[in-house]
């Protein structure tokens, strides 16, 4: 299995009267980690955006609109367990299905498919709330 890696971070181009912003988080990416397995990566606020979800990527922000702190995963056939927090929006950069669920792993209730590609800028209700996410390893329709 190959762990993800990354070189670095570029911030937005400034025009030459563009006021400087804040300077991205000095360590904006953590990786969680599960007997060697990459679950999930974490970007700090501010850092990516919705281009940068990657190829066979399910990406989850903390603000709307992709905006936020951006956790992305790519474990197919596995339920993963989200940090506990609140999602705003989404996008599914594969093509397989992606699940949110309200439960944890192994647990019930309800729950939400994700077709291949989709994508959700404003995410309301329970899924804003989401504590599990299974990545479909052949699944292509919800």
């Amino acid at each position: 299995m190959a762990l993800l890696g990354l070189g670095g971070v570029a911030g937005p181009a400034q025009a030459a009267g563009d006021v400087p912003g804040p300077s991205p988080a000095a360590s904006p990416v953590t990786v969680a980690l599960d007997g060697g397995a990459v679950l999930y990566t974490r970007a700090a606020a501010g850092v990516l955006s919705a281009s940068d979800c990657g190829s066979g990527q399910f990406c989850l922000w903390s603000l709307a609109n992709f905006t936020g702190n951006m956790w992305q995963f790519s474990v197919s056939g596995n339920t993963v367990d989200l940090p506990s927090t609140a999602y705003l929006s989404y996008r599914n950069n594969r093509w397989q299905v992606a699940v949110l669920r309200f439960a944890p792993a192994g647990g019930t209730g309800p729950t939400s498919c994700i077709e291949p590609y989709g994508s959700s800028g404003y995410v309301g209700g329970w899924m804003r709330y989401s504590a599990s996410v299974y990545l479909a390893l052949f699944q292509t329709v919800c």
